[in-house]
């Protein structure tokens, strides 16, 4: 989960317009907030991914599902409040099921920095207030059928073998003094530091593996020495930084120097 800007509410959300489809739903309980008039900008505060763990939602493979806050039958007067319309992947949606935040508030990230609520240490998300708690409990973050748990096991193998293949690439270049190879480590590392941009998929748990990853501080080491790091990398990396989890103390020993 990152930290989410949902900006203000879209040109269509009137007053009038938002009063016509409360009255339509209190008559016929349809879902009238699946209109594109909403869904598409409400897409575009999240870069296409659900809210509460980043599985990208655009519609290869996954569909995005309105999640409601606050739970729709208990404030029908918020089915189309534009702050109380969350983008969720199916399965997210569907274990928050009729959960009554009021009563036990989970993480929006919207309004929350879930940097304060989460960290992470030996592949597992640990809540560290009652709402990070609660969202780690309720969403399953760490349960086997969980596709963010499946994803996070990938993601964890992927980048070991990309730092793997961008370290071999670099000792080539020592060995042979050919600048391509050196080309090859650096664009390497790049592509890795590209997945961890917010827009990505998984972004901020690709951004802790990747930061607590001993090869990666070898391999940008080394990239820095031979004065190939660009603004770009600069900048992607600050953006891992910033989008990465918070971790404990021992491993974060690897990274806070950076």
């Amino acid at each position: 989960m990152i930290k989410l800007e949902r900006g203000g509410k879209p040109d269509y959300l009137t007053d009038a317009k938002i009063q016509h489809l409360k009255n339509r739903y209190a008559t016929t309980k349809t879902s009238v907030w699946s209109r594109k008039s909403i869904t598409k900008p409400l897409m575009n505060t999240c870069f296409g991914k659900c809210a509460y763990c980043e599985k990208l939602v655009n519609g290869n493979g996954s569909y995005m599902e309105v999640d409601h806050y606050r739970y729709k039958d208990l404030h029908e007067d918020l089915i189309v409040e534009w702050s109380n319309l969350i983008p969720s992947c199916k399965q997210c949606n569907t274990k928050k099921g009729k959960h009554d935040v009021d009563i036990n508030p989970i993480v929006n990230p919207y309004d929350d920095n879930p940097n304060e609520h989460f960290i992470y240490h030996c592949l597992r998300i640990i809540g560290i207030t009652p709402k990070g708690e609660m969202s780690v409990e309720l969403f399953g973050y760490n349960l086997r059928d969980v596709d963010a748990r499946k994803s996070r096991l990938i993601i964890h193998e992927k980048i070991d073998e990309k730092l793997s293949d961008g370290l071999d690439l670099y000792r080539d270049y020592q060995l042979s003094g050919d600048p391509k190879k050196l080309l090859k480590s650096r664009n390497s590392l790049s592509g890795i530091l590209s997945a961890c941009q917010i827009n990505s998929e998984y972004s901020a748990i690709t951004s802790t593996l990747l930061l607590l990853n001993p090869q990666f501080i070898d391999l940008m080491n080394k990239i820095k020495n031979e004065g190939v790091w660009d603004d770009v990398m600069k900048n992607y990396f600050d953006m891992a930084l910033s989008s990465s989890f918070p971790v404990k103390r021992d491993e974060y020993s690897l990274v806070k120097s950076l």
